[in-house]
């Protein structure tokens, strides 16, 4: 993935970066793969990350006793981020096959799309 971040606005991450990042318990990581080799360089062709955190609770009313509250269950609510396509693999589609399948998927850790994705022409 730092590969793939050299030349863009995160090209600051190495591998110590991407590791602490990808260790966490709230990240999904979604990566496109290049498995026919149509790609010189590398099989990645992009990644995306989902990050799956929780809304703080609705504030309590200012006369609510905060010594006996209990506390809702927070708001799910979802970002995404490091949205890398190669340059090999751009103009085609991915970004958005990526986002789409980020936005569709239930808590895996890893996705891996290996859909082909359409060469330009």
């Amino acid at each position: 993935l730092s590969t793939l971040s050299g030349g863009t606005e995160m090209s600051s991450y190495g591998n110590a970066q991407w590791e602490f990042l990808l260790g966490s318990d709230e990240v999904t990581t979604f990566v496109a793969v290049d498995e026919v080799g149509t790609t010189n360089d590398t099989p990645l062709l992009g990644c995306l990350l989902r990050i799956d955190m929780n809304a703080a609770p609705e504030a309590m009313p200012e006369n609510h006793d905060r010594n006996t509250a209990t506390i809702a269950d927070p708001i799910k609510s979802t970002g995404f981020g490091m949205m890398l396509v190669s340059p090999e693999a751009r103009g085609r589609g991915l970004a958005k096959m990526l986002l789409n399948e980020a936005m569709s998927k239930e808590d895996d850790r890893r996705q891996t799309i290996d859909d082909s994705v359409p060469t330009s022409s």
